[in-house]
């Protein structure tokens, strides 16, 4: 957990202590599941964005992309050339994605920390769900995804 304490969690969950390793569990999942809501990534601190934006280094990744690619070109199976070109894309594709959610980061507010622990309660209170089929979408709890929505970054990434 880097943005709620397990006490803030105990205490809006009106949990005690026994529970507090599958609280952190929920908490670890509600961060992530705010940070995929908001489609960026979020810090707890300036300092702390400021360091991922420095470190995201597209230069690198192209410079990876194009080795791949020219090793993919010296292989002789079209198949394995084929599966490499897919792999150096894929590669390519998500460290994209990466840097652009490191980019468009945000510095936690309370909003958003409100709506961790919204998330948090239900993943505890719910735990014992009925069981979905696949393909249901999954929802977050109206009033984190109302007060997260402010916040969201709509568009490409």
């Amino acid at each position: 957990m880097l943005f709620v304490t397990i006490g803030e969690v105990r205490q809006h969950c009106k949990a005690d202590s026994a529970d507090d390793a599958m609280l952190t569990i929920y908490a670890d999942g509600a961060e992530a599941a705010a940070a995929a809501f908001l489609n960026r990534n979020v810090y707890l601190d300036v300092a702390a964005l400021d360091a991922a934006r420095v470190a995201v280094d597209m230069t690198g990744v192209h410079a990876a992309y194009e080795d791949a690619i020219e090793a993919a070109d010296a292989l002789t199976s079209d198949l394995d050339k084929q599966q490499a070109i897919d792999a150096a894309n894929i590669a390519l594709h998500e460290a994209q994605l990466n840097a652009s959610l490191t980019l468009e980061g945000m510095v936690i507010v309370p909003n958003v920390k409100n709506a961790i622990l919204l998330i948090t309660g239900h993943l505890y209170r719910n735990r014992d769900s009925t069981p979905m089929k696949a393909g249901d979408p999954i929802d977050i709890p109206p009033a984190a995804e109302w007060l997260m929505r402010p916040y969201r970054k709509i568009g490409p990434l």
